[in-house]
């Protein structure tokens, strides 16, 4: 365990002292090997330690051994990780929301030089470079909406984006719905839209005509059960477990490092094909969250024997902003 002076903690509010003095206790948490919970350091002086569940723009979902509890951000002076590359890419974002790219770029890489697969760190720098091509075309991008766009609009309901209206279907063809009425937009660019401000929301999905733009889509889906061929697969330390179907069965289901994730849906399969797509992360079954769910009741709750499953499933999408302007 590495002991910090608690004076050393109390950080200058804001300049390059501040951030020097962050980026040293980045590098200081990672040779805490003793260290096994995320820490909040409040503006009271005082500090909680547990775990992250869950950052938002406007506060942060904290889970301690007291239970769960949120905590505004307002009254937070820092967050540290257990895990190194997540202090990098918190302190990324906070870059990229003060417009410091280039600071932001570096701390976004120095997550991935720890693990170059490691998501947040990825997802980043694609908001990054959006964020960029917007700067450096700001009146161009000003003439856009994103609902002319990418064709849906949302309306904000319990703190959360909400689509509304007509349904986008898929530009290849074979009515293929993507975004449909009652879908949650949760994510653009990895990034949690839940209690954010909507003018932030907006900024983030509209963009220049013709760049990408990657969203995720929550949606409730109501499925025939899986067959009672599901099994446990896979055991040990490092070792990625499976919950996966035989090969009789139309749908394969992984744990993967994003969740409880789709790996196989037979397009041809009436019950499952146009409910279900590759990719797609089921973080509830019938209301239960996945998240930290054992693979036997995963399992179990797949095979419900009533015939029904409830899932709420997530979808990641790359949109195509489009070139209609406002007015034109």
């Amino acid at each position: 365990m590495v002991l910090i002076p608690v004076n050393f903690l109390r950080l200058p509010r804001r300049g390059k002292t501040r951030q020097l003095c962050l980026m040293a206790l980045v590098l200081l948490f990672m040779t805490a090997r003793g260290a096994q919970a995320d820490q909040i350091f409040l503006s009271d002086g005082s500090d909680i330690k547990g775990l992250v569940i869950g950052e938002y723009d406007d506060r942060v979902l904290f889970s301690t051994f007291k239970g769960e509890i949120v905590i505004e951000k307002d009254r937070i002076d820092d967050i540290f990780f257990d895990e190194p590359q997540y202090n990098f890419v918190y302190l990324a974002h906070r870059h990229l929301r003060d417009g410091s790219f280039d600071g932001a770029y570096k701390l976004f890489r120095r997550a991935l030089d720890i693990d170059s697969e490691f998501y947040p760190a990825v997802d980043g720098l694609l908001m990054l470079e959006d964020e960029k091509l917007k700067s450096d075309n700001a009146e161009i991008f000003k003439q856009y909406t994103y609902e002319e766009q990418l064709g849906f609009r949302c309306e904000k309901t319990d703190d959360e984006f909400v689509v509304s209206g007509r349904a986008v279907r898929d530009a290849a063809g074979k009515d293929r719905v993507l975004i449909a009425s009652g879908d949650v937009v949760s994510r653009i660019w990895g990034y949690p839209t839940k209690f954010m401000a909507s003018e932030r929301f907006v900024h983030l999905l509209k963009g220049l005509a013709g760049s990408p733009v990657r969203i995720t889509i929550r949606r409730q889906v109501k499925m025939p059960a899986l067959g009672n061929s599901l099994e446990r697969e896979g055991s040990g330390v490092g070792k990625i477990k499976k919950l996966i179907s035989n090969s009789r069965e139309p749908v394969r289901i992984d744990i993967l490092p994003r969740g409880l994730t789709i790996t196989y849906v037979k397009k041809d399969d009436w019950r499952y094909g146009h409910l279900l797509s590759s990719e797609d992360r089921i973080v509830e079954i019938d209301g239960e969250p996945t998240a930290y769910m054992p693979l036997k009741k995963a399992s179990a709750l797949l095979r419900d024997p009533s015939g029904y499953v409830d899932l709420r499933i997530e979808r990641d999408l790359t949109l195509t902003r489009l070139s209609s302007a406002k007015g034109g």
